[in-house]
């Protein structure tokens, strides 16, 4: 596969899912690469000192997650991807995304429910995909924090 093609997994709900998703997408897939960021534990003490329910909860959430990326891939902080997605839809400056054609693998036997973005020429005009290529961590996880201040307590 030329460099220029490059493929990322297909969702946990199948290619054929992925497939509909994708071609009804108007926010950016996750890069081939994969658009994350890291829970470090700079951002664990950020998120402590919010010191609500809902900042505790996203606290245990990271802490479970980092253990688990840590058991079973050695990964010393755990990586954020779904909240990135979200993140781009409150605020598009947070990542620069760029239109690329996308499909979803669905006959090949050693590639079913890949996602392929096509790199190799620009996009046609009628292209509604696009790919997420960089993330402003820093402002991703003042949006993550500032979220959490402003929820409080819910009674």
């Amino acid at each position: 596969m030329p460099s220029e093609l490059r493929s990322a997994t297909a969702t946990e709900f199948g290619p054929d899912a992925t497939a509909y998703v994708v071609g009804a997408a108007k926010v950016p897939s996750p890069s081939p690469r994969s658009i994350a960021t890291l829970a470090t534990p700079e951002v664990a003490a950020a998120i402590a000192a919010v010191d609500t329910a809902p900042a505790r909860f996203v606290g245990e959430l990271l802490e479970f997650f980092g253990h688990t990326y840590k058991d079973e891939q050695g990964f010393d902080y755990p990586p954020v991807h779904d909240p990135c997605a979200v993140a781009f839809v409150i605020d598009p400056t947070v990542m620069q995304a760029v239109r690329v054609p996308l499909d979803v693998e669905l006959t090949g036997t050693l590639t079913l429910g890949m996602t392929v973005a096509d790199f190799r020429a620009p996009a046609p005009d009628d292209c509604t995909t696009q790919v997420a290529r960089n993330l402003d961590h820093a402002k991703f996880w003042a949006l993550v924090v500032d979220a959490l201040e402003r929820i409080g307590d819910p009674a």
